[in-house]
């Protein structure tokens, strides 16, 4: 299917359709420092977050309105728990539900 075909445009626009009406589900794997305030602002813009991690206290701590990271607060997390915006999982068969995926996982630094 070229760029120009009425296919690739009706599929195009099907997505700014589904972008622009706000009902879309952000994926975050990784819920660090990075991944966890990320998740919160996904959800302040009114979008919905999933975050996924690894860690099973981790996912549990978040889902239940803790914070382990010192940036992100109990009111924060608590809010956008509260509005159905957040959840944290660690299955990650889950990914197939997200429209939009960000990876916020660390990258190690070594020579080899």
């Amino acid at each position: 299917m070229s760029p120009e075909s009425p296919m690739a445009d009706t599929a195009s626009n099907d997505a700014l359709d589904h972008f622009r009406s706000g009902d879309l589900t952000v994926g975050v794997v990784g819920l660090g420092y990075v991944g966890l305030p990320l998740s919160i602002e996904i959800a302040r813009a009114g979008l919905c977050a999933v975050g996924f991690d690894i860690n099973p206290e981790v996912v549990d701590g978040i889902n239940c309105g803790a914070s382990h990271i010192k940036d992100v607060t109990h009111v924060e997390l608590t809010e956008a728990l509260a509005a159905g915006r957040l959840e944290a999982t660690t299955d990650m068969a889950r990914l197939a539900e997200c429209d939009a995926i960000s990876i916020s996982v660390p990258t190690p630094l070594s020579k080899t």
